[in-house]
C-alpha cells in the first residue's frame, strides 16, 4: 500500500531504530513510499517508489499517511538544455558574470565520442585550467561560488548542469509548443545550490542523470568517464547549500576506502574552501543539521 510523508522532511533509516549512523537518506513532504512491512509498532519498512533507483528503508509510521495512488509524474520531454550565450566577461579572471558559460579560447573539453582514458584525462585538464584556488571567478566574498565552478565543470565535460532554468510561465509556454528564448531576468532565472538540489531531484534523469545512494558506486561510475555531483539544500531556504564534484581518480589521486569501499571520494569544490581536489571531508555528514537533504548523481 502506497503512503505520503506528512512531516516537512523524515528521515529513511537502514533499521527501525533511532540512529544518527544510520540515516540513508531524507524523504520529502508529501512524498509518496510503498510501505512492504508494517510489522515495527514505531517504523514502516518502506521501498521508494519514485527515487532513481528505488532506494528501501524504514520510516517513522507516525509521520506517514495511507494515499490512493502516487503523483502523476511531469512529461518533460519538450525540455532542451538551456544556457545563456557567451559572454566576453565570463572569465577566470573575473569576479562576475556568472550567468554566463566561461567564453575563452583553448578550453578543454571532454569528446563524448572519446574512449574513458581519454575522457578522464580531459576532466583532469578541466580541474587544472579552472583553478579553482586561484581564479577570481570562484573566490569566496559575502557570497561562496559553489554552484558556479559545479557549472563549469560539467558544462566542459559535455554534460547538462544549470546555470539558469526556466521560470515557471516559460516552462508553461514551452509545453505548448511556443518557441521561448532563454533571456536573463525574464524566461530565465539563475540557480543556487539549493536551487540544483531541488533541479536534480525533479530533472536530473530527463538530461541523463543517475541518483545513487552508494559512495562506492558514486566513485565507480565516475572512474568510467562519467560526470558525478553531491549536492545539498539547506534547511533554510535563505542560506546557502552546497555542491561539490565527483572526479575520476589516477595514479596521484584517490578516493578514500575503508575495507576497499569509498567511504569518501575525490572531490573538488568552491566554496567556504577553494579546493581542487580533497578526499577528506564528507560534509553532507558532518554539516548534516544543516541540510534537509543530500544526494548523489552521475551522468
Amino acid at each position: 500500500m502506497q503512503y505520503f510523508v506528512t512531516a516537512s522532511f523524515l528521515n529513511l533509516r537502514s533499521a527501525p531504530i533511532i540512529n544518527a549512523g544510520n540515516i540513508i537518506t531524507v524523504l520529502k513532504d508529501q512524498e509518496v513510499v510503498e510501505v512492504t512491512d508494517g510489522s515495527n509498532d514505531s517504523f514502516y519498512k518502506v521501498s521508494c517508489i519514485n527515487r532513481k533507483p528505488v532506494v528501501d528503508g524504514y520510516a517513522a509510521k507516525k509521520y506517514l499517511a495511507p494515499v490512493p495512488a502516487a503523483p502523476v509524474t511531469p512529461d518533460t520531454g519538450y525540455l532542451k538544455p538551456v544556457n545563456l550565450k557567451g559572454n566576453y566577461a565570463s572569465r577566470r579572471d573575473n569576479h562576475a558574470a556568472w550567468q554566463y558559460p566561461l567564453t575563452e579560447s583553448n578550453m578543454p573539453r571532454v569528446d563524448p565520442a572519446a574512449g574513458d582514458a581519454d575522457k578522464i584525462s580531459t576532466m583532469h585538464n578541466i580541474i587544472a585550467y579552472l583553478q579553482v584556488d586561484k581564479s577570481a571567478r570562484y573566490q569566496r566574498d559575502t557570497h561562496t561560488y559553489c554552484n558556479i565552478y559545479a557549472y563549469d565543470y560539467c558544462y566542459l565535460a559535455g554534460v547538462f548542469l544549470p546555470r539558469v532554468w526556466w521560470r515557471g510561465k516559460a516552462l508553461l509556454d514551452l509545453k505548448a509548443g511556443q518557441t521561448v528564448s532563454p533571456l536573463y531576468g525574464i524566461t530565465v532565472d539563475e540557480v543556487s545550490a539549493n536551487g540544483l538540489f531541488a533541479w536534480l531531484e525533479d530533472w536530473a534523469d530527463d538530461y541523463g542523470w543517475t541518483r545513487t545512494y552508494d559512495l562506492d558506486e558514486l566513485q565507480n561510475k565516475v572512474n568510467e568517464g562519467r560526470v558525478g555531483v553531491i549536492c545539498a539544500a539547506n534547511i533554510n531556504p535563505a542560506k546557502s547549500g552546497h555542491i561539490c564534484c565527483v572526479i575520476p581518480e589516477k595514479a596521484d589521486r584517490a578516493a578514500t576506502r575503508s575495507a576497499g569501499v569509498v567511504v569518501c571520494p575525490l572531490l573538488s569544490q568552491a566554496g567556504a574552501k577553494n579546493l581542487p581536489y580533497y578526499n577528506n571531508n564528507k560534509w553532507w555528514v558532518n554539516l548534516a543539521g544543516q541540510f534537509k537533504g543530500y544526494g548523489y548523481w552521475y551522468c
